[in-house]
């Protein structure tokens, strides 16, 4: 029983050790630049899809119809979902104020832009 418990233990470092050099090979990635990057790029395909539909018209396409209006519902759920975290972070903060310093504020500036609805 005890050879079987070594042998489980063995195998179960090395499985370890493989994960930890498979996670020190991964590509190293700044969240907050892909984010940004991803915003801007998802920015560039909204004004291009802007200018397509100012050109042509919303109607020309029903690929395009359902992209807006699925990109719509994203946006709207998005911003739904943006203005209860806002609403619970100033709740907080007007609950602290009242607790502590009142010249004390948190910067909610951190908070990505999503880009308008089309």
């Amino acid at each position: 029983a005890v050879e079987r418990l070594r042998a489980a233990n063995s195998k179960f470092d090395a499985l370890m050790t493989q994960r930890y050099e498979q996670v020190g090979e991964r590509p190293k990635i700044d969240m907050k630049e892909a984010r940004e990057e991803v915003i801007e790029k998802f920015g560039l395909l909204l004004a291009r899809l802007d200018a397509i539909i100012t050109l042509n018209g919303i109607d020309f396409s029903e690929e395009l119809t359902g992209f807006v209006n699925d990109y719509n519902a994203v946006a709207a759920r998005y911003k739904h979902i943006l203005a209860q975290e806002q609403g619970r972070r100033k709740a907080a903060r007007e609950k602290d104020e009242h607790e502590e310093d009142p010249d004390q504020e948190e910067n909610d500036d951190n908070t990505p832009e999503f880009p308008d609805e089309q």
